[in-house]
């Protein structure tokens, strides 16, 4: 009778196949942290050029997104310090989209708030669509959620590009 190759058995060593997914980085709490700031500073800078450009020029809404790139680009570089040779690529997408995320939802939210109080962002003002209930700003933030994940996911790779190392990833 043959051994066939299912039958034998391999050793091996536990300390090399132990895996560390968060290399020391403190992933959540730096994804939050640095997400609830990106999302005020966002949400500031709404408002701020709503009440200084008014409801015409709707393309000075996007330089909030200048603020969320400096905040994932400061991170980004932290995170790889944090980071073997060769992974900054494929876990800094997950950093990005989570911080992105946070931005995005702390973001919605001021505006959510601010709406209420009867003021009117840039946000608002973007989709042509009035805002004559709740539920029209409830609608106008969700679009504007979709919309900041998409400029942080971009944002993000193209930081990851600029931080990538020579090294292939594994």
């Amino acid at each position: 009778m043959e051994v066939s190759e299912k039958n034998e058995i391999v050793v091996v060593d536990k300390n090399e196949n132990v895996r560390s997914e968060d290399y020391g980085f403190p992933f959540y709490q730096k994804g939050t942290t640095y997400g609830l700031t990106a999302g005020a500073i966002m949400g500031a800078i709404s408002l701020i050029i709503s009440s200084l450009v008014g409801e015409d020029n709707v393309g000075w809404d996007f330089v909030k997104y200048l603020a969320l790139g400096l905040v994932l680009g400061q991170l980004l570089n932290k995170y790889k310090s944090f980071l073997p040779s060769g992974k900054v690529f494929k876990d800094g997408m997950v950093l990005g989209m989570f911080t992105s995320f946070v931005a995005a939802v702390t973001m919605a939210a001021i505006n959510l708030v601010v709406s209420l109080f009867g003021l009117e962002s840039g946000v608002l003002q973007k989709f042509g669509l009035e805002v004559n209930s709740f539920m029209d700003s409830v609608m106008i933030n969700g679009l504007m959620i979709f919309e900041c994940l998409v400029f942080g996911l971009i944002l993000t790779f193209v930081w990851l590009q600029l931080l990538k190392d020579e090294k292939p990833a594994e």
